[in-house]
This record gives structure tokens, C-alpha cells and sequence, in this order.
């Protein structure tokens, strides 16, 4: 095999699908079940999709997430969904193509992106191994020696391939076999998100809501909008040294999305919670030796205007395209040092304020 690729997020399935449109082999292990069941990133850059129009994905993608021309969205800050309101603003979705890009920005949550990548991949040849962990690696002149655990049968086997890519995330085990320090500032402390299913047509106003910031003293945060009618996100502020996902039942966030909505009779559908980090850090080195990093396990970034999805799929078709020109014998194993003096000081802008 040529390349191994730890994780099967976005990132990991990108570099897999730009590696598979170059003619090179891959093989991409994921610790979970399946792709992500959470939007998480929900908008996409003209720049990537310039570069999924180089895979058999880009058509689908760029339908999947197309705005119609003049669609207005509002903004709101308020107590609650019903007030007493603080704000409200609308604005037009700028998704045209302008004289910069032939591509649209495109708003379309992961829940949906992965698997249009995942079907596109597999449909390249590339081998996606759902419920396998990588356990430990070593590497050499001649490549890189990997110990994969199968979770649900328990059986461990050597996977060798020329390099390795860790797309694994922001507590990347790749990162950390590798010695690699974060830099940056850090944590700006942790939230808990929960996507759900609700009609909040009581509280809509004259345009469909995009986002809002609640200041409710008990229960505020934000509630936004998904590409799907009538499913909406919410997260607010989380003491991880007080509470875990578990403590918010869905007793809990049904009277909590109740108060936050001002609808006393709300029956939201529960679609699962999970906590995360809004931090900025920067891996000090995006590689080592025959093994990189691409993604959150390179760079962590907040998640305003979906920045670290975007640039990590950046990273992907970075490395890729130099990736096989070293397989293939047309440049130097050299030319790989260049994605670290590319893609790192990018990251590092992108990540800063």
C-alpha cells in the first residue's frame, strides 16, 4: 500500500479521494462507526470547492449545498427565541460566483459532506475501514510499519505502507507518537452542542432564522440553523471539571430548549450531544520523517466561519498532489518538506484573530 490515512472525517476521506484522482492507493482507518452525525463545519469555501471540482465529488457537493440566488436569512440576539429581543438584522446569502472563483460558497453540514466523500472514494478504489484504530506505528527508510485493532472482532494486524497520514483529529494519537508540542493560545473553554429537530415556526419573524445569540442568565447560547428544514443546533458554555455529556439528559435539554425557544410546548427530536473545545493551537511541525499531519491533528482552530474544515481539506489536496509526485518517482522525497513551509504558516494566520 502507499499511503495509510488515520481517520475518516473530512479530512482523512479528502486526502484519500485527491490521492485516488492522482492514480495512488490508499487505505483509510476510522475508529468510529461510521461518518460524522453532527454537522459541525457548515460552510464551505469557493477555494475548496475549486479543488473537489478536480474529484468526482465536486458536482455533488456543489449541488448538495446550493443556495437559491437572493435567499435572506436573519440574525437575532434575544433573551430567548421570543424575546425580549436585543437585535435583529437580516442579510442576503452571498453564495454567487464572482470574477475571483468559477465556484459558489456552499453551505452544507459534515453530516451530509461525509458521506458524498465517502461514496466518492470508494467509488475511486479506495478501502475504508470503519471501527479500526491505529494502536502504534514505527517508521524507517523504507516506510512506515502500522498496528491496527479491528474494535469489533479484537483482532490486531500490521499494515505497512510508503507514508502516513494522521487526519485524526484534535487529540490526533498520531501527533502525540510523534512528540509533536501545540503552540498558540490556547483554550477558550469548552461547550456542548446538541442538534435536534423542532418546528420553530412560533418564533420565526419575516425571514427564515440563521442564527441567534441568547442571553437567557440559565440557559443562553446560540441556536443555528442546519441545511436540513427545521433541524437547528444549539450550544452553550460547559464546565467540563463539573459536568460531562452524560448530566444533559434529554429530559434535561428538552425543558432546557423549551426555555431557550420560549415555547412551553416544544417537542424537539434529540439527535445525540457531544462536547467541544473552541481553542487555537498550531502544530510546531506538520510532519515527521515519512508520517504528516493534516487537519485538526495540525491545527485547531475556533469555529467561526468553519475555518479548520476548510483548511484542512486545503491541506489534503496540498499533500496529495505531493505525495504522488514522490511515488511516482517525478520529484524528490524532498519536495515533501514543503508542506510544513506552506501549510503551516497558513494554518497560523488562519487560526490567529
Amino acid at each position: 500500500m502507499q499511503v495509510l490515512i488515520v481517520g475518516g472525517g473530512l479530512v482523512g476521506l479528502s486526502t484519500a479521494l485527491f490521492l485516488a484522482h492522482q492514480g495512488v492507493r490508499s487505505v483509510v482507518i476510522e475508529k468510529h462507526a461510521g461518518t460524522s452525525l453532527h454537522p459541525r463545519a457548515r460552510g464551505f469555501h469557493s477555494r475548496t470547492l475549486e479543488l473537489l471540482r478536480s474529484t468526482c465529488a465536486g458536482a455533488e457537493v456543489e449541488q448538495a449545498g446550493s443556495v437559491p440566488a437572493g435567499t435572506v436569512v436573519g440574525e437575532l440576539v434575544a433573551v430567548t427565541l421570543a424575546g425580549p429581543v436585543h437585535s435583529w438584522k437580516t442579510r442576503t446569502v452571498s453564495t454567487q460566483r464572482t470574477d475571483v472563483s468559477p465556484c459558489p460558497y456552499v453551505f452544507l453540514g459534515q453530516d451530509r459532506l461525509d458521506p458524498i466523500l465517502l461514496e466518492a472514494a470508494r467509488s475511486q478504489g479506495v478501502e475504508v475501514r470503519f471501527r479500526h484504530e491505529l494502536t502504534g506505528f514505527t517508521q524507517d527508510a523504507r516506510g512506515v510499519r502500522a498496528t491496527v485493532l479491528d474494535r469489533e472482532s479484537g483482532t490486531v494486524s500490521t499494515v505497512e505502507a510508503a507514508y502516513l497520514v494522521g487526519a485524526d483529529g484534535v487529540r490526533s494519537p498520531v501527533r502525540e507518537a510523534l512528540g509533536i508540542a501545540l503552540g498558540g493560545r490556547g483554550s477558550f473553554g469548552h461547550n456542548i452542542s446538541t442538534l435536534f429537530d423542532a418546528d420553530l415556526s412560533l418564533v420565526q419573524r419575516e425571514a427564515p432564522l440563521a442564527f441567534a445569540v441568547l442571553t437567557h442568565p440559565e440557559v443562553g447560547g446560540v441556536i443555528a440553523a442546519t441545511d436540513v428544514k427545521d433541524r437547528w443546533i444549539h450550544a452553550t458554555r460547559i464546565d467540563v471539571s463539573r459536568e460531562m455529556a452524560e448530566d444533559f439528559t434529554e429530559a434535561r435539554w428538552t425543558e432546557r430548549l423549551r426555555t431557550v425557544t420560549g415555547n412551553a410546548d416544544l417537542k424537539p427530536t434529540l439527535h445525540g450531544t457531544f462536547v467541544w473545545e473552541a481553542a487555537e493551537r498550531v502544530a510546531e511541525r506538520f510532519g515527521s520523517g515519512r508520517v504528516f499531519l493534516a487537519g485538526d491533528a495540525a491545527h485547531q482552530m475556533p469555529p467561526t466561519g468553519g475555518f479548520g474544515a476548510n483548511t484542512g481539506i486545503h491541506d489534503a489536496a496540498n499533500l496529495a498532489w505531493k505525495l504522488t509526485a514522490v511515488l511516482n518517482g517525478h520529484a524528490d522525497p524532498a519536495l515533501l518538506e514543503s508542506y510544513d513551509a506552506e501549510r503551516r504558516p497558513v494554518a497560523a494566520a488562519t487560526a490567529a484573530p
